[in-house]
């Protein structure tokens, strides 16, 4: 909606408008000439999508919803990624636009909440798996020094077993649950990375612009073709009049 507004503010050649916006002055407001935005197609994420979607009912509603009606259902405002794109007379201002851009969003309250309780939901998240962790380290540690004592109980010619093969298992387990907890905390530390700001920018503006090509963009060309159209025109409505003028005259 936001670059829909700046879109609206350039067909209405609100020059001033633009200029406030964007902190520019009147001149180089004026060069801006189109804002876009379009997602990036990927069917990832419809594929993830429809899997949250699925861990986060029951399996009665699943069957009754397929994955082609959610596909259906999908709409280009579901997609992670969106690309917007500038078109301007002058090349070198677009990395003047990037922070309005975003701070459109991001100074938002609600999104300004939500990335609040969404990032302390995840320290709280990743301080319980740190602390299981350390109580697991710490039950390893003492089975560790059981079984040295116990290796030393052999070694000097005493053969006492208190479960060993018992204690082995649990070391085992122990060790799968610290390789468990390790995962967890490496997924809590992508998704804090991605949370961490409302959008995260992927790649900025470039500092120069590239020209756009092809002739349906270049307004010299249409100019070009709309005076030679013109002209046609022009040349046979004369023609076709003093056809006209001469049939009168017979």
């Amino acid at each position: 909606n936001n670059v829909n507004y700046f879109n609206d503010l350039v067909k209405q050649k609100d020059t001033l408008g633009l200029a406030k916006t964007f902190n520019l002055d009147v001149e180089t407001a004026a060069s801006l000439k189109k804002f876009s935005i379009e997602p990036v197609n990927n069917k990832n994420d419809i594929i993830n999508s429809y899997n949250s979607f699925t861990e986060s009912v029951d399996t009665t509603a699943i069957k009754s919803y397929s994955f082609e009606d959610f596909k259906e259902a999908f709409t280009e405002l579901d997609y992670r990624i969106h690309k917007i794109s500038v078109i301007s007379e002058k090349n070198d201002i677009f990395l003047r636009l990037d922070d309005v851009i975003l701070s459109s969003v991001t100074n938002n309250d609600y999104f300004k909440k939500l990335k609040k309780l969404t990032n302390e939901d995840l320290n709280r998240t990743d301080s319980v798996y740190r602390k299981s962790l350390s109580q697991v380290d710490s039950l390893r540690k003492v089975y560790m020094q059981v079984m040295i004592e116990e290796a030393k109980k052999t070694t000097a010619g005493t053969s006492i077993d208190l479960g060993g093969q018992n204690r082995t298992t649990k070391e085992l387990e122990l060790f799968e649950k610290n390789k468990s907890i390790n995962a967890d905390l490496g997924d809590i530390a992508l998704k804090k990375a991605n949370s961490y700001e409302i959008i995260n920018v992927i790649s900025n503006f470039q500092p120069i612009g590239y020209e756009v090509k092809g002739i349906t963009k270049n307004y010299i060309s249409l100019l070009g073709i709309l005076g030679g159209a013109l002209m046609v025109l022009f040349l046979l409505f004369n023609k076709i009049n003093k056809y006209l003028n001469n049939y009168t005259k017979n």
